[in-house]
């Protein structure tokens, strides 16, 4: 996982390195994740090939309302400007485990796909265009499902300021993971042997990463792989997946999405809060009106 880690950035990177901060793509170092979070989802859309059309997974996202899809604002416009989809009418999601048993980089047939109804993004959303993190890029969307998912329990939001209270109380140490438990889950690049390879299995994957720094809009979390651990970071295509607080008892808390970081996902990884009052206020506002 990692990047504005939307699988896009494979494919036009030579475009998008003129900003000096780029989106997330895929778990690096991570491990398949089976049905450990069945509420994680792809964002898919459908693109025009010399083939005809054909699905592609671009970006992740979680369930926070049976109707509800949470992703990376982003993904919707990166999605628009390199593969001219429309949104709602390209856009799809599937909560399947594994979508691309071919390798092949399309979303497999027999994939359950849910088709989006309404595509909302927050209203403040702009690119990144420092490295600081400093600036507050909004970078959240929610997409409204035509049918409510059956069989699976949507994620719970954090409190607000639920980041903050960990702070506060000595929970969050930098380089300590004793004291501080994240988890990501996506489906974006595996990074293999040797270093610097990415690529895609299809695989909805989870890794743990260490705490470095909380920011106002960001939580700040390292993406480098300690050998020996499932430790590591998010990647291409990872994007608008969740980020998981994890207490001692394994209950987990979500606290964040995929956002952006480095380009070669081996630094830090650039988490965009959810438990501020702008993020929780825009989701409800959209869960508030199903």
């Amino acid at each position: 996982m990692r990047r504005w880690k939307s699988s896009v950035l494979l494919l036009f990177s030579s475009t998008l390195l003129v900003l000096n901060a780029l989106p997330a793509g895929s778990i690096t170092w991570g491990v398949p994740d089976g049905n450990r979070h069945p509420n994680v989802g792809a964002f898919v859309i459908e693109i025009q090939t010399p083939n005809g059309a054909e699905n592609r997974q671009v970006c992740s996202g979680s369930l926070v309302h049976e109707s509800a899809f949470l992703t990376a604002g982003h993904c919707l416009i990166l999605s628009e400007q390199f593969f001219g989809s429309t949104c709602p009418d390209d856009v799809m999601v599937t909560f399947d485990p594994a979508i691309d048993d071919n390798l092949d980089r399309a979303v497999d047939p027999d994939v359950v796909l849910h088709q989006v109804a309404d595509c909302t993004l927050h209203p403040k959303f702009k690119f990144q265009t420092t490295g600081s993190g400093a600036t507050d890029t909004h970078d959240i969307a929610v997409l409204v499902l035509e049918e409510p998912v059956v069989g699976i329990a949507p994620l719970g939001l954090s409190p607000q300021g639920f980041l903050d209270g960990l702070e506060a109380a000595g929970r969050l140490q930098n380089g300590n993971p004793a004291t501080s438990s994240f988890l990501a889950v996506g489906y974006g690049n595996q990074q293999f042997e040797p270093p610097q390879h990415h690529d895609r299995d299809g695989l909805r994957r989870m890794v743990n990463m260490e705490f470095q720094a909380l920011l106002e809009p960001w939580l700040r979390l390292s993406q480098v792989h300690t050998p020996g651990k499932e430790s590591g970071g998010t990647c291409g295509g990872d994007s608008g997946g969740p980020g998981f607080w994890v207490e001692n008892d394994g209950t987990e808390v979500l606290v964040s999405i995929t956002s952006w970081g480095d380009t070669n996902c081996v630094a830090s990884d650039f988490r965009y809060r959810l438990d501020t009052r702008s993020s929780l206020s825009f989701v409800h506002s959209v869960i508030d009106g199903l």
